[in-house]
């Protein structure tokens, strides 16, 4: 996280200072945000709400049309009583295709993306039970266990921009995520891996966009 808000806000400083370069095709992007567990169910109920930073790099292909290659880290907590560990981290590596629409005379614009791309999955630490844990918590625990893996993912999402100073924009977006997360486990073991199928949460996102 501390080395993507380093680079942005080195390549965001450069941005602005090129000041020459207005009307540029190239745009910069630095954001930040909320990261909520949506499914299965025992992801949303058992994981706290997240938090995520992005960056990224568009190409305007038409007025109303950009294609954004971006990164982002998004991070969450468990949340099962004293069980410690568990904690999720995912690094995605995808391509935005996005669509804006101006209103004349109005500073709002609109705009929807949908995009692609790779996302890392990891559990840094396994789950640490505290003694005498009833049965049913560790049972959840190696439910919940997700090995690091690269799946794909997709993301559909909405949002405003709105001219804050020249050259800078601030942007807000809301957006579903799902990443096709598979999950290994030995038969007859009483392991049910909740994320043998895909992983799901929503996005609010905030940030600013220099030209």
């Amino acid at each position: 996280m501390k080395k993507i808000a380093l680079t942005a806000a080195i390549l965001l400083a450069l941005a602005v200072a090129a000041s020459a370069q207005i009307g540029s095709p190239i745009k910069l992007y630095a954001a930040g945000g909320l990261t909520v567990p949506n499914a299965p169910a025992d992801f949303k109920t058992n994981y706290n709400t997240g938090y995520h930073g992005m960056f990224g790099v568009s190409l305007s292909a038409l007025p109303i049309l950009e294609t954004i290659g971006k990164v982002e880290l998004h991070k969450f907590g468990s949340d099962i009583g004293d069980v410690t560990g568990g904690d999720i981290q995912i690094t995605m590596y995808g391509v935005d295709a996005k669509l804006a629409v101006g209103i004349p005379g109005f500073p709002l614009k609109p705009y929807g993306f949908v995009g692609i791309g790779l996302a890392q999955v990891k559990q840094p630490d396994r789950f640490e039970l505290p003694p005498g844990v009833e049965a049913v918590v560790d049972s959840l625990t190696k439910n919940l266990v997700v090995d690091n893996q690269t799946k794909f993912y997709y993301n559909i999402g909405v949002g405003v921009e709105y001219p804050l100073i020249r050259l800078v924009k601030l942007f807000a977006h809301a957006r579903v995520i799902n990443i096709g997360t598979s999950q290994a486990f030995e038969a007859g073991s009483g392991v049910e891996p909740i994320f043998d199928d895909s992983m799901g949460f929503w996005g609010v996102t905030v940030g600013i966009k220099v030209l």
